[in-house]
């Protein structure tokens, strides 16, 4: 599940009447509570990243799994045996 989106998290804040709330604080305490949003977004995006990086590389790796195993079936079926094929493709992965 993505963790919510700066716009995602105004809007809650705004349905929940937070915005009006901060409006009526004095400025030191609006600009802390600003300086604490801006602090837990930046987490919340590096979260994120992390998260989309992880599922990036999974399935980079599985297009790379399916791609070897078309190679090996390719090899087999053009009249290699399988032992043959998988020494071809060790070889061809050095």
């Amino acid at each position: 599940m993505e963790l919510p989106n700066r716009k995602q998290r105004r809007a809650w804040a705004k349905q929940l009447g937070l915005l009006k709330e901060k409006s009526k604080l004095p400025l030191e305490k609006q600009l802390e509570l600003s300086r604490r949003a801006a602090e837990a977004g930046r987490q919340i995006h590096l979260r994120n990243v992390e998260k989309n990086l992880e599922r990036l590389d999974k399935t980079q790796e599985e297009l790379a799994q399916k791609q070897r195993e078309a190679e090996l079936q390719e090899l087999i079926d053009s009249g290699h045996s399988t032992e043959e094929a998988l020494a071809i493709l060790s070889k061809k992965s050095e």
